[in-house]
Formats: structure tokens, C-alpha cells, sequence
């Protein structure tokens, strides 16, 4: 499958860089073949590496550089034509000039190893020599020469220190240096034919294999990837945002979990446990279990210091967790920036939920008992202990932030009360199932119960919290997708999805920006429909979410403002959507 788009002088609104990685490297490649630094949809095109950050406190991901070619006279671009395979990561562009010449560019990154590898051959021109830059701009990032690389240090909370090296294949010559961060490379036939490795693996593959080598090697492995694949046979747009997703999602799986992006408009690539959730079912769905695999094991080897976090005192400790809103490599580190968001507990609901859904799917008992209940329990046992308070003769959910639109830290919230009662129910079952802890999981059911039975709702419908209107939350949806806690034959559950449906134009983005439904929160109904039996409906909707994507099938968290492109929670509740709702003979639907 191969995804194209033509341009001319003034790039679309929604144009964004072909995005190109592999888990630990992630760069963009524009029209040009290049890395030019210009801002699309709030990205600059960058090489990033997963886990190497500074020690600012938000942690921002080092900048690793980018490369970009200058053509004799300086030639403005007229057009270019961009093609994309997510079936094998290559991007190919062809890219005119005010000159008359052309500029063919081919772009890889190694699935398997931190190279990036890229060939290019100028036609149509008198002379077509040009000359090749990868420059690391100035940063707190040292960097000094080294022959054919450039080394670097920076001195961060963890030291990070490398050497990026460059290994042409075709004649190339080099210029007297300039600035220690650049290297130059004049290429005075025209072609130019280059492997950039990141680190001593990639070096060594440098050496000794040739770029077609490589190329054939990376092939293999995407063709190992999408062999896992349990999507249904798709055609059209739909095929198309679902492919793009399936890779999207599989070069932000780093070694640790998955962030939004890992990019620098990402949130700096930090890890959130809501988010995760809905990249980890959507992985589950399609069949990729060694990435959702990753996720719980990320927030597992966090469990200690989400215990600590909780509570640890003279050396007490409680058997409760509380996990930091917006995660970095380094356990118990909060790297979100101060703002009411802090104030969110839905996400221990994730954490714990997401362990049960990967050990349900997978019937692994013994991880089950050895890293899926450890979450299970310490989460419900969090909102045990400090989330839920007596309200008169009541059980509720005291003061937390829900979801961000509702504002500041709200009384009862239905998505929050809703997500600890899934998790209190899941743990007491699986605590039933592994023949342990019999008296807390009688308190987590009678807890469960209690909750469920003081939902705020008013007029037959559940409402957001107490003192909101009807409908002004995708949170009313929640009770059925995803945590499952309601009936679909619950009249107020049916209500409030409907005053939601009503109002989704005014609440549909998630951000009070705009007027349309944001991909995500489409997604999110989908679902819901398909709970409610309206699965015709969450069909159409589905091709819309496909037709609303980018230039190569890119979803956006927002399209209609172009917000964060290559958003990894869209794509994993699409790919989840599309499962459930798009059946195929002989395909069994995956149990979520």
C-alpha cells in the first residue's frame, strides 16, 4: 500500500512530514527529502531518541539534529510528489525546482537497528553536484568532530553520551568543516547514497552491510510485524488509516511504553497511563501482544515507586499506589508541568485495567499472579483508601479533576467513579480467581456497589458530576466504553449517551477549540454504538474517521484545528473500532 501526496508552492493546512522511526529513533522527512525546519501542525522536524532527555523539569527530549541538501543557486521548490509505504517504512520524493532539475530522495529507518539510511539523485541539470548538511543545532548539547561523526555529551540527570557517524556509499567529497556541529558532505555527480547510524550496533551494521542489504533486512521485519495482524480486510480510506495507524503505533512503541508521539509537540514523548489504555486494547485488538505487553510491563517495574508515592513513611509503606500523571523513563518522576490535570486519579483505573485486559487476552496466569494483580490490587486499593468518602449515607468519589474540560476538581465525577468501580470489581474477581485476599475483595465489592448505586444523575440520566449540565462530557460514555460498568440497558446510561450525542458539536474536541468531533472522542462513540447495537451507525462512522485524517492518512488528536498529528491514543481506539465493528468470517473477535 502506498500513500501519496503531490503539493505545489503552498503546502496544505493539514500537511504534516512523513513521520519515520522505529521505537527509539523518530524524525520527519518532508516534500523536499529533507528535514527543513519549519513548523507543520505544531512539529518541526527533529531527530529524537526514546529516553535520552534533559534535566529540565519537563524533561524535554535532546535534540539529535536533522539533515537537509543545498542545490547550486539556491533553487526555490516548485513541487514535489510524496510517497509513503507504511507497509516497509520507506518514504520516496520527488521534488522539482525552479531551476528545471529534480531531486529524487529515498528515506528508511531500520526497524531493527538506529540507522537511518537514504539515497538521492539529482537529474535535469547542468551541473548536478549538491552538497549534503545533517547539523545538530545549538542546544545544551555538546557536540565536537570526529572524522565522518559527530560525538556528543550532554550532562543530564542520567549522562548521555554517543557518537552519530556517517558512511557514504557513493563518491562524496568533504569540505573544509565550518561548525563542529555539521557535517558537509559534496556530492559532484549528483547521487548520493548514505547510512547514519546512532549507535555501536548500528555502526557495526554500517560497515558491513550495503543499504540494500538494509533495506532488505528492515522489509523483513515490517513483514514480520503485520504477519501478527488481526485487522479484517479493509479497502478504500479505511484500509488506509487503519494501515498508517497499525505503523504508527508500532514505531512509537519504544522500549519502555508508549507516549502520544515521540516527538517534541508530544508532550516531549512522556508516557500517560490514561492514554496508554486505549493504545493498549487497540494493540490487543489487532494482535500485536508483545507491544501491549510493554505497557504493563512499564507501569509493573513503576509499581514500587507508585507505592512510595502513595505512601512511605519511616520506612511504612502502604499497599496502595498512586502513579504520576505524566510519566518519564525514571520511575515515580512526574514530569507533567503544574496545572489541574495533577489533580486526576482516572488513571490508576487504566493501570490496573490494562493489566487485566492483557492477561484476559492472553489466559498468562502466571503473569497474571506474578505483575497483573500486584497493579490490580494496589490501584483498587488507592481508591479504596483515598478516593472514596461517605457522603451522608452515601459512597462517592470525593473532589478530583475528571476529564480537563470540566475544569477544576469536581465532587462525584460519573468517568472517575466509574473507572473504580471497574477496577475494584476486576481485582475482586481476580483475587477470586487466584484464591487470595478473601475479605478485600468482599470490601472492593460492597465498595463497587455502593458507588454505582450514588452515580450523579438528575431526570433519569447520568450527569458529568453533580452540578453539570446533560451532556456536557464525552465522560457520560464511559459507564459502557470502556470500563464496562453499566448495562446497555440502563436507561440513564442511554440517556446521558444521548444528551451527549445531542451536545457533541459544542463538546467534541478536547480542548474548548473548534466545532467537530476530535478523532478520538469519534472513536469513543463508535464504541459506545456498538455496545448500544447500533452497529451500522458505528460503521458509517467509522469510513467518516477515515476521511478525516491527514495527507497520508495521519490522524490528528484535532484535524480541524491540526493539532497533534500522529496521535497514538486515536490510533489505537481506531484500530480497537475497527475490530469490533467491521467482523469477518473466520476471524474471531478478539474478548475485550
Amino acid at each position: 500500500m502506498k500513500l501519496t501526496y503531490s503539493q505545489s508552492e503552498t503546502a496544505a493546512k493539514s500537511y504534516v512530514p512523513v513521520a519515520l522511526g522505529n521505537g527509539d529513533l523518530s524524525f520527519q522527512i518532508d516534500g523536499g527529502g529533507a528535514m527543513e525546519q519549519r513548523e507543520y501542525c505544531g512539529m518541526t522536524p527533529d531527530v529524537v531518541r526514546a529516553g535520552l532527555r534533559y534535566d529540565h523539569p519537563q524533561f524535554p527530549l535532546i535534540s539529535f539534529g536533522a539533515f537537509r541538501q543545498e542545490l547550486p543557486g539556491d533553487p526555490a521548490i516548485t513541487g514535489f510528489l510524496q510517497e509513503f509505504d507504511p507497509g516497509t517504512g520507506l518514504c520516496h520524493c520527488r521534488t522539482d525546482y525552479a531551476d528545471g532539475s529534480r531531486l529524487d530522495t529515498t528515506v528508511f529507518c531500520h526497524l531493527q537497528r538506529n540507522l537511518i539510511v537514504i539515497r538521492k539523485k539529482r537529474s535535469a541539470a547542468e551541473h548536478p553536484g549538491f552538497r549534503f548538511l545533517y547539523r545538530i543545532a545549538p542546544s545544551r548539547l555538546q557536540v565536537r568532530s570526529a572524522g565522518m561523526a559527530l560525538e556528543y555529551e550532554v550532562e543530564s540527570f542520567q549522562p548521555v553520551r554517543g557518537k552519530i557517524s556517517f558512511h557514504p556509499e557513493s563518491a562524496v567529497e568533504v569540505p573544509a568543516r565550518a561548525d563542529v556541529r555539521e557535517i558537509a558532505l559534496d556530492c559532484p555527480s549528483g547521487e548520493l547514497t548514505l547510512k547514519i547510524a546512532f549507535d555501536d550496533e548500528a555502526r557495526g551494521a554500517a560497515e558491513n552491510q550495503s543499504a540494500e542489504e538494509l533495506e532488505q533486512s528492515s522489509r523483513q521485519a515490517w513483514a514480520e510485524f503485520y504477519r501478527e495482524s488481526r485487522l479484517p480486510r479493509l479497502s478504500g480510506r479505511l484500509a488506509e488509516a487503519a494501515r498508517m495507524a497499525e505503523y504508527h503505533l508500532r514505531i512509537s512503541s519504544t522500549r519502555f511504553s508508549m507516549p502520544v508521539g515521540l516527538y517534541h509537540g508530544h508532550w516531549e514523548g512522556r508516557y500517560f497511563a490514561f492514554d496508554e489504555y486505549f493504545m493498549l486494547r487497540g494493540l490487543l485488538a489487532s494482535g500485536h501482544f508483545a507491544l501491549a505487553k510493554k505497557i504493563v510491563d512499564f507501569r509493573f517495574a513503576a509499581l514500587p515507586a507508585a507505592c512510595a508515592r502513595y505512601f512511605l513513611y519511616f520506612g511504612n509503606q502502604g499497599k496502595a499506589a498512586r502513579f504520576v500523571w505524566e510519566s518519564i523513563e525514571e520511575a515515580g518522576v512526574e514530569g507533567s508541568p503544574p496545572g489541574h490535570w495533577l489533580d486526576h486519579i482516572f488513571h490508576m483505573a487504566h493501570v490496573a485495567l490494562g493489566a487485566f485486559d492483557y492477561c484476559r487476552a492472553t489466559q498468562d496466569d502466571e503473569y497474571l499472579r506474578r505483575c497483573g494483580y500486584p497493579l490490580l490490587s494496589a490501584c483498587a486499593n488507592f481508591y479504596l483508601e483515598q478516593a472514596v468518602t461517605p457522603d451522608g449515607e452515601r459512597l462517592v468519589i470525593g473532589k478530583c479533576a475528571d476529564l480537563e474540560r470540566l475544569g477544576q476538581a469536581r465532587f462525584n465525577p460519573f468517568m472517575t467513579s466509574c473507572g473504580a468501580i471497574a477496577t475494584m470489581e476486576r481485582a475482586a474477581e481476580t483475587a477470586e480467581r487466584l484464591g487470595v485476599d478473601p475479605e478485600q475483595r468482599i470490601q472492593w465489592r460492597r465498595t463497587a456497589a455502593a458507588l454505582r448505586e450514588s452515580l450523579p444523575r438528575d431526570n433519569g440520566r447520568y450527569l458529568p458530576c453533580p452540578d453539570a449540565e446533560p451532556g456536557s462530557s464525552i465522560a457520560l460514555l464511559s459507564g459502557l466504553y470502556p470500563y464496562g460498568t453499566l448495562s446497555a440497558e440502563d436507561p440513564a446510561q442511554r440517556q446521558a449517551a444521548e444528551d451527549y450525542f445531542a451536545r457533541e458539536q459544542e463538546f467534541g474536541n478536547m480542548y474548548p477549540e473548534g466545532k467537530s468531533l476530535c478523532s478520538w472522542y469519534a472513536n469513543w462513540k463508535t464504541l459506545t454504538l456498538e455496545r448500544l447495537g447500533r452497529r451500522a451507525e458505528a460503521r458509517e462512522l467509522l469510513e467518516q474517521i477515515a476521511a478525516e485524517t491527514g495527507c497520508f492518512r495521519e490522524t490528528f488528536e484535532i484535524l480541524e484545528t491540526g493539532k497533534h498529528p500522529y496521535f497514538t491514543t486515536a490510533e489505537g481506539i481506531f484500530l480497537e473500532a475497527i475490530c469490533r465493528i467491521v467482523p469477518e468470517a473466520g476471524h474471531p473477535e478478539l474478548k475485550l
